[in-house]
């Protein structure tokens, strides 16, 4: 009886190692149909990350904190793609979305992007 969870063990491996190799080689993930359920973490109004997720750029800065006074690390174009992983307010009730655009994380302003306020 012990033949087919080993097989079985063995297949689903092969299945992953496959799986990997697809992912390694550059194969497209696809996208999570919903953005996550707001968990909000009531000390900072910060909503949990749980994945990324696409967004577009409407033009705008992304910046090292979730206020436009804090320091800018890149200038977005309209149409720049954008991941997001989570949100906050700040004092002022301004939603900010934590993106990712393939080589600066940072904070940019809801208005500026399509994932919207």
């Amino acid at each position: 009886m012990r033949m087919p969870v080993a097989l079985s063990v063995l297949a689903s491996g092969v299945l992953l190692a496959s799986g990997l190799a697809t992912t390694m080689a550059g194969s497209a993930q696809a996208a999570p149909a919903a953005p996550p359920a707001e968990a909000a973490d009531t000390a900072s109004g910060a909503v949990t990350p749980m994945a990324w997720y696409s967004t577009v750029s409407r033009g705008g800065k992304i910046r090292a904190c979730y206020k436009e006074a804090c320091e800018w690390y890149y200038n977005t174009a309209p149409g720049d793609s954008l991941l997001w992983s989570h949100y906050a307010y700040n004092e002022f009730g301004n939603r900010w979305y934590y993106v990712d655009n393939g080589f600066t994380r940072g904070w940019i302003y809801c208005g500026n992007v399509t994932a919207g306020c």
